[in-house]
């Protein structure tokens, strides 16, 4: 009896011993390598300043990316000062003390439609639906991700939903006006047309016509329009793009080449001056946007930023939360 006790005590204190220094967790399941204080469920913080994300837990260490202050992170280990973090899908450092505990909610969106909210920025398949928000519905907005995305809270969730499907984005375009009869949609072209007939826009540089809203290459090129002509405008798309008529013909062009666009200038380095986002958009380390490598941080709308150049192609280079970076122009108020 007294060897058997014995024996139970020696396993119950290497029990014990094995549970504080993280050889098991809590429930009993070994977790090589990882230490208890870091398997946490799903944590969030909010960015108090514009922030380094790095390679590793110094300052040392190469910066990934900058972080705008009033952004949520997902905290994934907390090895000391230094907090491993995920954001917009990069993984990295940051130090914690400029972290502030709590989703802190940037705003409130209503709904124009119905939307699936999903677990990843993610709409090719159907596996990663958490939830619905209805039209009408107001979400409480905790970040705005690349590429159009939202992370949001409602009905008790946190997820992610696409932009575009607010009331109050101009962009907005309902699925019951897509769906809508050929009828209908000749009727709202007419009125469209018809409203901005008359206005006529000058042009700063020579530009292409297109037959179509493309710039993939030079087969819808119809004519040159050449600087100092005169063209009518039709109607605004969208992307920036102008349905014009010049000289009897009616085809396509770029916005940002007229005379009396504010946001035109010439090529390389200007004075410096403020813009507003209209939505989110990618600030980039090179003036090109066929891939995601070069993607610096999201700007989330209504932030400002200051002008201090622009590219070819209608690029802008401009400073954000003391980054350098490029962005598309068009995209602001």
């Amino acid at each position: 009896m007294c060897k058997r006790t014995k024996r139970s005590v020696l396993i119950l204190f290497c029990l014990i011993a094995a549970l504080a220094v993280g050889i098991l967790s809590p429930a009993g399941i070994a977790v090589p390598g990882i230490r208890a204080e870091n398997v946490q469920a799903a944590e969030y913080r909010t960015t108090t300043t514009a922030l380094n994300m790095r390679t590793g837990a110094g300052t040392n260490y190469k910066v990934i990316l900058a972080i705008p202050a009033g952004n949520q992170v997902q905290v994934l280990a907390k090895p000391g000062t230094w907090f491993k973090v995920m954001y917009n899908g990069r993984t990295g450092y940051v130090n914690s003390k400029y972290l502030r505990s709590g989703a802190t909610v940037l705003g409130y969106k209503t709904m124009a439609e119905d939307l699936n909210i999903r677990s990843s920025r993610s709409t090719a398949n159907r596996s990663n639906i958490i939830g619905v928000v209805h039209k009408g519905q107001t979400v409480s907005v905790l970040s705005i991700e690349a590429n159009l995305w939202y992370y949001v809270r409602a009905n008790g969730k946190t997820g992610y939903i696409r932009g575009g499907h607010f009331t109050d984005d101009r962009s907005r375009m309902s699925a019951a006006s897509k769906s809508s009869s050929s009828t209908s949609i000749k009727a709202t072209k007419t009125t469209t047309t018809t409203k901005s007939s008359k206005k006529k826009r000058v042009m700063a540089e020579a530009i292409k016509m297109r037959s179509s809203m493309s710039t993939a290459n030079n087969d819808n090129v119809i004519r040159i329009i050449p600087k100092g002509a005169t063209v009518t405008i039709k109607a605004q798309k969208s992307n920036n793009w102008y349905k014009i008529k010049y000289k009897k013909k009616t085809g396509y062009i770029r916005g940002g080449h007229f005379t009396d666009d504010q946001s035109r200038m010439g090529i390389g380095a200007v004075k410096p001056y403020n813009k507003v986002t209209r939505t989110a958009l990618n600030l980039r380390s090179t003036p090109a946007s066929g891939t995601r490598t070069n993607i610096i941080t999201a700007i989330p709308a209504g932030r400002t930023v200051t002008v201090i150049g622009r590219e070819a192609n209608n690029w802008l280079k401009v400073r954000y939360s003391g980054v350098t970076g490029f962005v598309k122009n068009g995209y602001f108020k």
